[in-house]
């Protein structure tokens, strides 16, 4: 069935990486990274499929080059804001058997994507020879325009602190404005303390705290956008909105294509799967319930719920968390396997896995495998959760899929060869049906030059020999065959022709008798040979 698969990351120098060798590793290309002068490249380029890149109108022509748009990018940003975002999504194997649906799904998704920000988009199917299709996609982070990349007028997000002061409600500030007129008013920054009550420094010394008694020496801080809308909320729900664009995209492909199956960007538990309903609790018993959480707050003791249904929403809670964590586990153990049964060395087993949100650690010479999207899940050793895994099972697996990718290149290398056989044996059919070609040609101007014997030079028929394929046009063979009929046709008009100008000291080339225009130009150099030994003698 349709499985429903994506995920999105910046590509930033805070990151380490770069906008380039993600368009290397999308493409298969190898490109120029005018930041490093290094060229970036990545093995098993065959693995690409398909790959495009899909621009806004008015972007320049040369721009669809990945290496001049890249670059472009990357030129384009300062300090360490993003290049691009990247995004990674599996591609439903219902369209497989389908001839170009994958393509049109892609660009179907470019092509929104393009029209929607005005950014530039890089996409690239890739295909590991075991049938998992599956797509990347580079988005440029600033929008594309007549004249290049375009950097907003304006601040995309701005800082702000809570700020407080005696006789004033609470409100947010600039930081940019902070030292230029907020503290200049008496307004003090608001910071979190271990109590779970926000101070001001002020309030704080003013119950006996200090410094020491702060949950971070950062104040409370947030990021917002020119409107004011919290930034991490808008991103948030701007990476929704993408998620459900991309299920609306492979939806609509598989509706197109007659497949009922359909594709949610919904989490389990967004949908109600898989995860059992507490009960409502009532006035009364939520009243005691929050009076108990307030009590054992207070006294830093355990809650514990005081109310029959306030127990049984607990017990519910702890077996949805239990059955979380089973998911969890069983979709990390599945991904385990399935990166083993690709990688070739270990480094390649814990890069595949970070790339699917997966944490890698090392314990005791044992790997410990956990959760990148939810950190309460502990992370557990994988001779544990895959006991097939364990001591050399992951190195046999590694030496496995080298052993299995030697020899689908070997069944390459053979296809190739005889592809290049085949290649060879066609020019060379080629080849030799056009030599015939130019000795028929030939036989048939020879008959009609002899038939034409007496005319005029001016007049004398040519010689036309069939045009040179362009697949063996450099073929030394096939040059000196060329030149040699035109040699012969040049000699038979010369001797067949009338008004050729008499050669010196000899009769018309005929027979086995040398022709006209080679006697001549032996003539020559014999004159100016002759000539040379004179001189010598009078010196």
């Amino acid at each position: 069935m349709a499985i429903y698969h994506f995920s999105r990351n910046g590509v930033s120098p805070a990151a380490g990486s770069s906008a380039v060798k993600a368009s290397a590793y999308i493409s298969g290309m190898t490109v120029f990274r005018e930041l490093t002068g290094v060229k970036c490249s990545y093995r098993r380029a065959e693995r690409v499929v398909s790959h495009d890149v899909e621009l806004p109108e008015a972007a320049p022509v040369e721009y669809r080059d990945p290496e001049t748009l890249w670059n472009a990018a990357e030129a384009a940003q300062r300090g360490n804001g993003c290049y691009a975002h990247r995004e990674n999504m599996a591609l439903p194997r219902e369209l497989a058997e389908k001839d170009g649906e994958f393509e049109k799904l892609m660009r179907d998704y470019a092509e929104r994507v393009v029209k929607a920000t005005g950014h530039a988009v890089e996409w690239g199917i890739h295909d590991d020879g075991d049938g998992n299709y599956h797509a990347h996609e580079l988005e440029s982070d600033l929008a594309l325009g007549e004249h290049g990349f375009e950097r907003p007028a304006d601040r995309r997000s701005v800082k702000c602190y809570l700020c407080r002061k005696a006789g004033a409600p609470e409100i947010w500030v600039d930081a940019a404005d902070w030292k230029a007129w907020a503290k200049p008013e008496g307004y003090e920054k608001v910071f979190n303390f271990k109590d779970g009550v926000r101070r001001t420094m002020s309030e704080a010394r003013a119950d006996g705290l200090g410094k020491g008694d702060r949950k971070s020496k950062n104040p409370v801080a947030s990021i917002v956008r020119p409107d004011w809308k919290d930034a991490r909320k808008a991103g948030r729900e701007e990476l929704v909105e993408r998620r459900k664009l991309w299920a609306d995209c492979v939806n609509a492909a598989l509706e197109r294509n007659g497949f009922s199956e359909r594709v949610s960007h919904l989490s389990n538990a967004e949908r109600g799967l898989d995860e059992e309903p507490t009960r409502h609790l009532g006035y009364r018993a939520h009243s005691m319930e929050r009076d108990a959480m307030r009590r054992a707050e207070r006294d830093g003791a355990e809650y514990i719920p005081v109310t029959r249904i306030g127990r049984e929403n607990e017990e519910i809670r702890a077996r949805n968390a239990e059955a979380a964590m089973h998911a969890i586990e069983e979709n990390l153990r599945e991904l385990c396997r399935h990166a083993a049964d690709k990688a070739e060395n270990i480094y390649e087993y814990r890069e595949m896995l970070e790339g699917w949100r997966v944490t890698v650690g090392e314990r005791g010479g044992d790997l410990l495998i956990g959760d990148g999207d939810d950190p309460s899940f502990e992370p557990r050793p994988l001779s544990d959760m895959c006991p097939e895994l364990a001591g050399d099972g992951l190195e046999n697996r590694f030496i496995r899929n080298v052993e299995a990718d030697i020899e689908r290149k070997g069944r390459q290398a053979l296809a190739e060869r005889a592809a290049a056989r085949a290649e060879a044996a066609r020019i060379e059919g080629i080849k030799q049906s056009y030599l015939a070609s130019m000795a028929s040609a030939f036989a048939e101007y020879r008959r009609d030059a002899r038939a034409a014997k007496g005319t005029p030079l001016g007049e004398f028929p040519k010689l036309k020999l069939p045009k040179v394929p362009k697949e063996v046009r450099d073929d030394q063979e096939v040059r000196q065959a060329y030149l040699g009929y035109r040699y012969k046709a040049d000699d038979l008009r010369l001797g067949l022709a009338s008004g050729v100008p008499k050669k010196k000291g000899g009769g018309h080339g005929c027979g086995g008798a040398p022709a006209q225009g080679q006697e001549q130009r032996r003539v020559v150099e014999q004159s100016r040979s002759m000539q040379g030994r004179s001189q010598q003698q009078n010196r």
